[in-house]
């Protein structure tokens, strides 16, 4: 290979790589598609407020798998931004072994637990944000789950979590609650 040739080849997967990069920042400024669990109110009400923001919604009917690989291409999916999503644990830890084997990582967990209680307690698993997420759940009343797919766009940080956030609520569960629920993020590194 020449020099000259070299230098162009060079340049060109450089200005590849700059319009990835600019890319994936300008896509990592919101949510872009929303899993949840529709036989729950509350997950229903978190996705209805991230689709009125611009975000798809991907309802499970019960097979996460099943939506994942033939519904809603997950690589298709990881490659447009971040996915939200509103479900039972098994579904999210279903959901970060498939998509951790294609790149990508959990930027924030949050599970909603209110076994044994009629009152929610949550757990914040998130960057530096916890603390935000937490006052607007703290504060939010019957409409948390709206209020923290909302803040989850403002707060969120490309970080990996690393602080944890424990506190419990005064905030009634739903009837059709199912005892905890898992609300996470998670995007393509």
């Amino acid at each position: 290979m020449h020099r000259r040739d070299f230098v162009k080849s060079a340049a060109a997967v450089a200005g590849v790589f700059a319009v990835r990069s600019a890319g994936a920042r300008a896509a990592a400024q919101g949510i872009t598609a929303v899993v949840y669990d529709e036989r729950y109110g509350d997950a229903r009400c978190f996705a209805g407020a991230l689709v009125r923001h611009g975000a798809r919604p991907f309802a499970t009917q019960r097979n996460f798998a099943r939506l994942w690989y033939d519904a809603a291409p997950g690589d298709t999916l990881l490659s447009r931004s971040r996915i939200a999503g509103f479900t039972p644990y098994s579904d999210f830890m279903l959901a970060q072994a498939i998509v951790g084997r294609r790149g990508a990582a959990v930027l924030y967990e949050g599970v909603h637990d209110c076994r044994g209680s009629n009152t929610l307690n949550h757990s914040l698993k998130c960057g530096v944000s916890a603390q935000q997420l937490g006052e607007v759940l703290a504060t939010a009343g019957a409409g948390w789950p709206r209020s923290l797919a909302v803040s989850l766009e403002s707060y969120l940080t490309d970080g990996s979590p690393g602080q944890i956030l424990r506190f419990a609520t005064a905030t009634r569960r739903a009837p059709d609650f199912p005892g905890t629920l898992v609300s996470w993020v998670m995007a393509a590194k």
